[in-house]
């Protein structure tokens, strides 16, 4: 994806209108490769969180390439389900829920078979894999 999406600033909390503080800055869409350069702000005084630059309304769609998840037709009715009948299909989705579940701790998700969610804990231990799923922001948090 190379074309360029228009962007403007937002300096000013959507909220309560405060001015915002850094909190993520300088990240990339590594998953899509979206183009551009992202910052969030936050505001001190409501919490809410922002991004800024954000592409202009007109250009919203550019952010989302064919190959987004919401494109996709849907093969199941419930988005957490693993009901499958392609055995790796089944595995990726399960593995996909006993991450979050196990190093995030997101408890509203599934449990897991014990080895589902050793392989999760044992894939994030690893730096290239923990890397790609947390999208490297553990590393971009500004103080």
């Amino acid at each position: 994806m190379s074309e360029f999406i228009r962007t403007e600033e937002r300096e000013n909390c959507p909220l309560c209108d405060n001015i915002g503080k850094p909190l993520l800055m300088g990240l990339s869409d590594r998953l899509y490769r979206v183009p551009g350069q992202w910052n969030y702000l936050y505001c001190k005084d409501c919490g809410l969180a922002w991004l800024s630059p954000r592409p202009v309304s007109e250009d919203l769609g550019k952010c989302y390439p064919d190959s987004y998840f919401t494109h996709e037709k849907p093969d199941f009715a419930d988005p957490l389900s693993v009901d499958t009948k392609d055995q790796l299909t089944a595995f990726k989705r399960r593995l996909r829920l006993a991450i979050p579940r196990e190093w995030f701790n997101y408890q509203h998700l599934p449990k897991q078979s014990y080895f589902l969610s050793a392989t999760a804990a044992l894939l994030m231990l690893l730096p290239s894999f923990r890397e790609k799923v947390t999208m490297g922001l553990g590393q971009r948090m500004v103080s």
